[in-house]
């Protein structure tokens, strides 16, 4: 007997939280509930986000006294790592840009124009601590143009987040599109809320009903898969109370303002944000960011300023290069400016730490920041700037670290374990020398 066409029914949740009930082919075992559900969780409740801009730093500016002078005041908040290789980039003959941009959060080499070959650390994050979450994903924000060059690029040049099958998790660029995605079924009118409660328990109560038949003696499925099919619903139960429990505990006051819409923000003809806007379109991205976290909408993010390469203008920076041009740097004054778009990515980094104090979520989010590579005049993959900033978990905050001996991939593997996670290695194997001991509190 062949299962009626329309196999999936999906029951949103609040805000953007979507569980679905697969009854695909029982081919494969596709309801084992670690396929579904994330078994392997943080020990604390932990948030990660990262943070990337473009066209690398060179490593003599990496200090506090140049280009980091806006983080100061979050010293005590911050690991800063220099030094740090990128070995990925080194034996890969692609674009330092593009490749350099691929292996920024993943540690493994581009498969393609279009995929890389592994997870983010946000998505693998999001896999184990966003279940019970609104969105139950990471939310991944940025502004880009993926001009540079000067020529549009592929779209490997301007993705961050991607998702263990190589896929690239493309960024909301709207921030009424990234509301919606958030709080797009939140209301702080207790009415609306308690409504939409009522809906959603009754939508399941009639699908499980309908789904009931397939558990009977008489149903067409084998005992094994009556079993699972049974334990599924469970736990779709389970998570739909959890999700509409969360809900009732949202407290309004505490994640303000969502009663409003961000203003509208309108692309180009070509579809496109246009520089003019990147500023005040990232700067609402991060307010929307924070205000996620906050509310345990999710518990992952990834925040992108520009693609590799991107040639970025700022007529409050210069009005005659582009941030590309100026890593490019051959006298004082393109030296100035190159550095002066520095301090504004840096600036930007400040705002969001700012965010998340405010909110009172930075001691137990971890950021990590970085960009492709390192010296932009001559695209040199290593050493690639990096910065841990937040709580940390077991990561010990308020370094300054020059570490040439370690990778990328160790850097990441040890915020994971910071987090309290378990991952002695991540990225390609070959790419990983050791977990950073220095990073970590004492025992």
């Amino acid at each position: 007997m062949k299962l009626p066409s329309n196999r999936r029914a999906f029951l949103k949740g609040a805000g953007s939280i979507t569980i679905g009930l697969p009854l695909t082919s029982f081919g494969a075992d596709v309801l084992l509930p670690h396929r579904i559900y994330g078994v392997e969780q943080a020990p604390v409740a932990q948030r990660l986000v990262t943070f990337s801009f473009p066209n690398g730093c060179d490593g003599m500016f990496w200090n506090y006294d140049s280009i980091l002078s806006p983080l100061k005041d979050f010293a005590s908040n911050l690991i800063v790592l220099k030094g740090i290789k990128n070995p990925i980039t080194e034996v890969v003959n692609i674009d330092a840009h593009q490749q350099g941009g691929a292996a920024l959060f993943t540690g493994v080499r581009l498969r393609d124009e279009q995929s890389n070959t592994g997870i983010s650390i946000d998505q693998w994050v999001s896999n184990r601590i966003n279940a019970s979450t609104f969105m139950s994903r990471s939310l991944v924000l940025g502004v880009w143009r993926a001009f540079a060059g000067p020529a549009f690029r592929s779209p490997s040049w301007y993705h961050r987040s991607w998702l263990e099958n190589g896929a690239p998790v493309p960024a909301l660029i709207r921030p009424t599109e990234i509301f919606a995605a958030v709080f797009g079924e939140f209301s702080a009118d207790e009415k609306v809320r308690n409504e939409k409660i009522r809906q959603r328990r009754s939508i399941l109560d009639t699908v499980i009903e309908q789904m009931s038949s397939l558990k009977s003696d008489r149903s067409p499925l084998s005992s094994k898969h009556r079993s699972l099919l049974s334990d599924h619903l469970d736990k779709v139960r389970a998570l739909e109370l959890k999700a509409i429990e969360l809900e009732s505990r949202i407290d309004p006051v505490n994640c303000r303002p969502i009663g409003y819409l961000p203003p509208p923000v309108n692309l180009g003809d070509d579809g496109l944000l246009g520089y003019e806007h990147f500023e005040r379109v990232f700067y609402l991205q991060m307010d929307l960011m924070v205000m996620a976290l906050q509310c345990d909408a999710t518990r992952t993010g990834s925040l992108m300023f520009g693609s590799g390469g991107e040639e970025y203008m700022n007529l409050g920076i210069s009005k005659k290069y582009s941030d590309h041009r100026t890593s490019h740097y051959d006298n004082e004054e393109t030296l100035n400016t190159y550095l002066d778009f520095r301090r504004f990515h840096m600036q930007n980094f400040r705002y969001l730490l700012t965010k998340l104090k405010d909110a009172n979520i930075l001691d137990t989010t971890t950021v990590v920041m970085g960009s492709e590579f390192g010296d932009g005049r001559s695209h040199a993959p290593s050493p690639m700037p990096h910065i841990i900033a937040g709580g940390g978990g077991k990561l010990l905050m308020g370094q300054t670290l020059d570490l040439p001996q370690h990778t990328l991939c160790d850097v990441y593997a040890s915020v994971l374990t910071g987090m309290g996670f378990s991952a002695p290695t991540f990225g390609e194997t070959m790419f990983n020398t050791g977990l950073i001991n220095q990073l970590f509190k004492p025992s």
